[in-house]
């Protein structure tokens, strides 16, 4: 038990907490990680589209390892390294080469799925990913705001865009994950607002030309 506080504490950069509410801030802190929830979304994308169980595995499998895996992977490897502060990066001025790793490796995530014949929603998703990842890693260099936030409304706008009203209720959970950011002190309000603003017309700019094709939606 011991040794699991010390690595959560490692990757952190914080002490685990102990009053009910700050487990509770952390617990939709970690659950609304912006490695995590592209993945959430791509499984509800996925599911109805996949044939059968392995080609669910496949997609979410390719999904998991270059849209999310790599980046991930690097930043806990810096974090061990002395080089990243925690695995949240929450220093704007570290955010640069995540961002870098995680876009090149979405863009060859994209190529991929492209060539594995993927459904279209899939290679959709996937390149809204690797250009917004573009969009906020720029953005990054000037401004910090809350990529928590950001991530999960680009998730929800793609979703509304896909499943339409059934997808509408989840927006519910950005003001409880904006609540949980701010009150760990990883952000400000006006950054928590800010990516809850932006992300959402980006998204639509990614893959709105998708729907208008008749490809996507």
């Amino acid at each position: 038990m011991q040794l699991l506080m010390h690595l959560a504490t490692r990757l952190t950069g914080e002490a685990p907490p102990w009053s009910g509410i700050d487990r509770l801030a952390l617990l939709v802190s970690g659950a609304g990680s912006p490695f995590l929830t592209p993945l959430y979304t791509v499984c509800a994308v996925i599911w109805p589209l996949a044939a059968d169980h392995r080609q669910f595995i496949v997609w979410s499998g390719m999904i998991a390892i270059f849209f999310i895996g790599v980046g991930l992977a690097y930043v806990i490897v810096q974090v061990f390294r002395g080089r990243i502060s925690d695995v949240h990066v929450s220093q704007q001025s570290q955010r640069h080469m995540p961002f870098t790793v995680a876009v090149s490796s979405s863009a060859v995530g994209v190529v991929i799925l492209w060539w594995i014949d993927a459904p279209w929603p899939l290679v959709a998703l996937g390149s809204s990913f690797a250009i917004l990842g573009l969009c906020f890693g720029v953005l990054t260099i000037y401004k910090k705001i809350s990529m928590h936030v950001a991530v999960s409304a680009s998730c929800l706008t793609a979703l509304i865009l896909l499943f339409g009203w059934a997808a509408v209720p989840f927006i519910g959970f950005l003001p409880i994950q904006a609540w949980a950011r701010i009150y760990r002190g990883r952000h400000t309000p006006g950054q928590v607002v800010a990516g809850a603003l932006l992300a959402p017309p980006l998204t639509l700019l990614t893959l709105i030309p998708w729907h208008l094709s008749g490809l996507v939606g």
